[in-house]
């Protein structure tokens, strides 16, 4: 419940110099039973939340969309280091926007080649370790363990490690998953079992396998 003396701020003029002025914090608004909604409506921005330490995954479970987002001057490379994901952008049509888009390349059937190689022993699979933060030659790609993510960063050579720079392992992975074949499932490139990884890039390599 909203404590008196917030309440009675509220029943004033200026409320959002008013409350600033009495030292409350986002924090304590919301712990005093305020949603993100009734802060903005006071005259918070997002910039003045995020400052405040809410986070852009917060304001999303509160109901704010990208566009909301966008026009408070979040850039969707932004969203995506804060953890928004590549599907959400694309269910929301911001995909096309992503700065350099038009650069990542568009892998030929990824995860065939990525479970062939490492049948064959050409690439290590272990999901607990990214790989080397630069792109490895092609001569030591076979003694460099790296997780899904960290494959198909390697696989779109140079621009995926700016990809890495930019969105990290896992944002330019789901990049590269995106743009190569987005009508396939998606792992999560999170520490899940190693066994589940590559039971994951088998069954899409067989998916790619029946288009």
């Amino acid at each position: 419940m909203k404590d008196k003396k917030l309440l009675a701020i509220l029943a004033t003029k200026s409320n959002k110099e008013r409350l600033i002025s009495e030292g409350y914090t986002v924090s304590r608004l919301i712990s005093a039973g305020y949603t993100v909604s009734e802060l903005i409506s006071e005259g918070y921005t997002v910039s003045r939340l995020i400052s405040e330490g809410y986070t852009v995954s917060e304001l999303i479970s509160e109901g704010y969309t990208v566009s909301e987002l966008i026009s408070e001057g979040y850039t969707v490379s932004r969203l995506i280091s804060e953890g928004y994901t590549v599907s959400e952008l694309i269910s929301e049509g911001y995909l096309n926007d992503i700065e350099g888009w038009d650069r990542i390349p568009k892998l030929e059937k990824p995860y065939s080649k990525l479970w062939e190689e490492i049948q064959a022993k050409k690439r290590l699979h272990n999901q607990s370790d990214w790989g080397p933060s630069t792109c490895p030659t092609h001569d030591n790609i076979c003694k460099t363990p790296m997780c899904t993510a960290g494959h198909l960063v390697n696989m779109a050579g140079s621009i995926g490690y700016e990809l890495q720079q930019k969105y990290g392992w896992a944002g330019a992975a789901s990049l590269i998953h995106a743009k190569s074949c987005p009508d396939l499932p998606e792992q999560n490139y999170g520490a899940i079992k190693q066994e589940w990884a590559l039971a994951f890039i088998e069954c899409n390599a067989e998916l790619e396998s029946k288009k």
